[in-house]
């Protein structure tokens, strides 16, 4: 209610709001943890020029008038890539395997079909950072794929869509494991053609309530120290 607007008046507000607000204490991620993230983002930029080039080699090998110095010059980029990779991916391994609660929570992360090694890595990478004491929903959150409604009055009312508000490296991590899943697991597949014939979602709605579905499991799974139970995911007799 100030009726002035200064950077002095700012100051003092902010002041005031950081001095009744109860915060919690920041607690450090282990070395370990730090050092996973970094590899992990390497990885990730590392892929995403690989996956670039990989294109190009396909755009340039269909256009027979491509100089094959060129053709293998690309060639020759893809593979630094996969050498680069590879190299992050057993040092990443190596400061995992040298931390107990990292080595469990990898090894109960492949437990879920779809999860390989680099999945396992890159997700958790990102929720090793996670507060401790969050519940599933926060986790949902942490992610950004919690629905945003759009509402105002009775004349707007959007379709809800996630909010993309949180860790995007951690929903790009979830969406490959979701797609295989619901392809491989009978029980994720169940989910996803339910979510299709009886929810009328689009495919990519879908994959996108799977991404969420699995960011609980995980969830569930490390906090119990126990392997993923599919049978869990989905109960179809329930939703018959």
């Amino acid at each position: 209610m100030e009726r002035n607007k200064t950077d002095k008046v700012d100051s003092l507000m902010l002041a005031l709001f950081a001095e009744k607000m109860d915060y919690p204490l920041w607690e450090k991620p282990s070395s370990e943890a730090i050092q996973l993230r970094y590899f992990a983002r390497m990885i990730n930029s590392f892929s995403v020029e690989k996956a670039k080039a990989s294109n190009q080699l396909h755009a340039l090998e269909s256009f027979s008038k491509t100089p094959k110095d060129v053709v293998k010059m690309i060639k020759d980029e893809i593979k630094f890539f996969e050498k680069i990779i590879e190299k992050a991916k057993k040092e990443v391994i190596t400061v995992i395997q040298a931390d107990s609660e990292l080595k469990k929570s990898f090894e109960l992360l492949q437990t879920i079909k779809g999860i390989g090694e680099l999945s396992a890595i890159q997700i958790l990478a990102e929720i090793m950072y996670i507060p401790k004491g969050l519940s599933h929903k926060q986790w949902v959150a942490f992610a950004g794929l919690d629905p945003r409604l759009y509402q105002s009055g009775t004349s707007i009312n959007k379709k809800p869509r996630i909010s993309k508000a949180g860790n995007r490296y951690l929903r790009k991590a979830l969406l490959m494991p979701a797609l295989s899943a619901s392809r491989n697991d009978q029980y994720v597949k169940g989910y996803f053609e339910h979510l299709l014939e009886k929810r009328k979602l689009s495919k990519l709605q879908a994959i996108v309530a799977i991404m969420r579905k699995l960011v609980h499991a995980i969830h569930g799974m490390l906090l119990q120290k126990k392997p993923f139970d599919n049978t869990r995911f989905f109960n179809a007799e329930k939703f018959a």
